[in-house]
């Protein structure tokens, strides 16, 4: 790949044509180097304007790398010139979708529904728009049919075939997860397992991930041993099995377990990495810092050093060292600027210690871009509106954070903050109650013991104040 590009870098400029500006653009998006692909489409657009393929080719690519009002307006140019172009409509009603601009994404999926009759794509975007829009029922319906239809166990599954279905199963899945479902969410990941090894794995770990949002660990450890003993010699799995149980009480047998996949090599890399966050999680700071530097020593893709450095951070900041968790965040977003989980990591970081709160807003409305429905990214940007002083943008994304991730106390804190700072102390004390049932269900590995007794001070505070006849408890005046 590197020797066809520096061919097609050689030819003199004079000489290069539109064919060769596409053939450079697509090399680089195989090497994923979106911003030298997206310059070489742009040229080929420039030689030969009138070509929708490589306007589609120079959108497809904005659109990878989230430039969302250049691909749109792209995909509007092509629309023009060819309003039967469905796929560009589908595209532009996505752009729309993550602008949060569901009823115009609805009109333009239409349009595309318009010109292509029973089409997997239009179906999938409409569940997610109905997703987004918290009408579960009629996502989860759409999503069921795409799963009967694509499935047929008679008859062996291509490798796009099983890709798609895999998809599907998990967006449907997920939105059982959104309505607090937790059985049909279990027993829809339970489709994937007969899809292979890959899928199985995935499965495993979505069905342990489902149970420990619902505050079940022994159901999520008995998945993760069903899991290893079904696949034995899947690394993987052994290794979701050592971190659930050390979140189980059991961490000696959890670190051994983990510990048993090295054998020296490169391929100690996945377990030196559960390791990093296995002691992260057991408060035991400095086994993480060298579990991590020993994988760093290993990693050469890409997102193996991504992963390391976010994890880096992560320890970090569980150690309150702000400025060595924040470099290290930075460095990731450097690498890749639309690594979500490090825009939301660092802009809530900032949020709660109430500083660089515009950055904290950018990085936040980014991360949200690029997953809109993201609970946890949801309830980061109202924490930030929170400390702006922007209570009424605060209060509107942490409901609908709270829509996707009920049980997480995090969440009901921070809006009884917000009802407390709106005058709304009766409402305030409610959430905060609800916050303090929620810590004592969670793995106490998943908060801080001062997150806790925050929300026991604040509750206890509001009570007080609540038995005194504060006038902060009057709801109707402040709303």
């Amino acid at each position: 790949m590197k020797e066809a590009i520096q061919t097609l870098l050689a030819m003199p400029e004079e000489d290069r044509t539109a064919k060769s500006e596409i053939a450079l653009g697509g090399i680089y998006e195989q090497q994923h180097e979106e911003a030298n692909a997206i310059a070489a489409y742009r040229r080929a657009v420039a030689l030969d304007p009138d070509n929708l393929d490589t306007e589609r080719s120079l959108a497809d690519a904005l659109l990878a790398n989230n430039q969302l009002a250049d691909a749109q307006k792209v995909y509007q140019d092509i629309v023009t010139t060819d309003p039967q172009d469905a796929m560009a409509y589908i595209r532009i009603s996505e752009i729309q979708r993550n602008q949060g601009k569901y009823d115009d994404a609805l009109a333009t999926l239409n349009k595309a529904k318009s010109l292509v009759h029973d089409s997997v794509q239009v179906s999938y975007n409409e569940a997610l728009i109905y997703d987004s829009l918290s009408r579960f029922d009629e996502a989860a319906v759409i999503l069921q049919k795409l799963i009967a239809d694509a499935t047929h166990p008679g008859s062996p599954y291509t490798t796009a075939e099983k890709n798609n279905l895999s998809l599907f199963i998990d967006r449907l899945a997920n939105v059982y997860r959104e309505q607090n479902k937790t059985a049909e969410a279990v027993a829809t990941y339970r489709q994937m397992i007969d899809l292979g090894p890959d899928n199985a794995v995935r499965a495993y770990q979505f069905i342990v991930d489902t149970y420990h949002d619902a505050r079940d660990s022994n159901k999520a450890l008995d998945a993760a041993k069903e899991g290893a003993a079904k696949y034995p010699l899947n690394v993987d799995l052994k290794l979701l099995l050592a971190s659930q149980l050390a979140d189980n009480n059991q961490a000696d047998a959890g670190l051994k377990l983990a510990k048993d996949q090295m054998h020296g090599g490169s391929t100690d890399l996945p377990a030196l990495i559960y390791l990093a966050q296995m002691y992260t999680r057991l408060h035991r700071y400095q086994d993480a810092s060298d579990a991590l530097d020993s994988a760093e020593k290993l990693a050469t893709k890409s997102e193996d050093k991504l992963n390391i450095y976010f994890q880096r951070g992560a320890n970090y900041d569980r150690q309150k060292n702000d400025s060595a968790a924040e470099a290290q965040f930075r460095k990731v977003l450097a690498i890749d600027p639309n690594y979500a989980v490090a825009l939301n990591y660092l802009g809530y970081m900032f949020a709660d210690r109430g500083v660089k709160l515009d950055e904290s807003v950018t990085l936040l409305k980014k991360a949200i871009e690029l997953d809109p429905q993201n609970g946890s990214y949801l309830d980061s940007l109202g924490w930030a509106y929170f400390k702006q002083g922007q209570y009424q943008m605060a209060e509107e994304n942490l409901q609908k954070a709270i829509l996707r991730l009920p049980a997480d106390p995090s969440l009901h804190d921070h809006l009884g903050q917000i009802y407390e700072k709106t005058g709304r102390l009766r409402q305030a004390a409610a959430q905060w109650d609800v916050a303090i049932k929620e810590y004592h269900e969670s793995n106490p590995a998943d908060y801080e013991p001062s997150d806790l007794a925050h929300a026991e001070k604040h509750l206890e505070s509001a009570r007080l104040r609540l038995a005194k006849g504060d006038s902060a408890s009057d709801t109707s005046s402040k709303q």
